[in-house]
């Protein structure tokens, strides 16, 4: 019997993102049950972000739904802020993947500008 390798493990397996992900201090305002919340970016991508929802109760988010966020620096919530509408990929207890829905060439312009000033010292 051979040994099985996971897929994300296997020497071949090559992860198949359009953008790479940064680890950045954003994070996202959006609402839960009309509550206006601010939750933490795990990673964030020109194609969408990884938000920590831990402290939350996120049930009411399902995937498929397209949601208004604001995107913005966390150390400094100042300008600029990108508003977008995002989509729900993945929904976990404690995290949500978001994908920016694209459809504002705008928007993509200012979700870049943002990433930029955040990964600037």
């Amino acid at each position: 019997m051979s040994d099985v390798i996971p897929i994300a493990s296997h020497p071949r397996f090559k992860e198949m993102r359009r953008h790479p992900r940064y680890e950045l201090p954003a994070s996202i305002r959006m609402a839960l049950d009309g509550v206006p919340t601010i939750l933490p970016a795990i990673n964030i991508s020109l194609g969408g972000v990884l938000v920590d929802a831990a402290e939350h109760d996120v049930s009411s988010i399902k995937v498929g739904s397209v949601i208004d966020v604001q995107v913005f620096n966390s150390s400094d919530m100042a300008p600029p802020v990108v508003r977008t509408p995002a989509l729900v990929v993945r929904h976990e207890p404690h995290r949500v993947a978001l994908s920016w829905t694209g459809k504002d060439k705008n928007v993509d312009i200012e979700l870049g500008q943002l990433l930029q000033s955040l990964k600037s010292p």
